[in-house]
């Protein structure tokens, strides 16, 4: 799971986000599929959140 202390500045709020990608990638890990829907307005972050989650994986595949 990715630690909601590592959130940079520019994703506030976004813990519960992050947690429930990083869910989602250690169940791929497991062999356990999954997929996120990121949607919302522009501005609001989504690529910043995708790639934040990108970075915390690990190296996985799934992103």
């Amino acid at each position: 799971m990715i630690s909601p202390s590592r959130a940079p500045r520019g994703l506030p709020a976004r813990e519960r986000e992050l947690a429930t990608i990083g869910d989602l990638l250690a169940a791929s890990g497991a062999g356990r599929g999954g997929t996120p829907v990121v949607a919302g307005e522009p501005g609001l972050g989504k690529t910043a959140l995708l790639r934040r989650s990108a970075d915390d994986g690990g190296g996985s595949r799934g992103v």
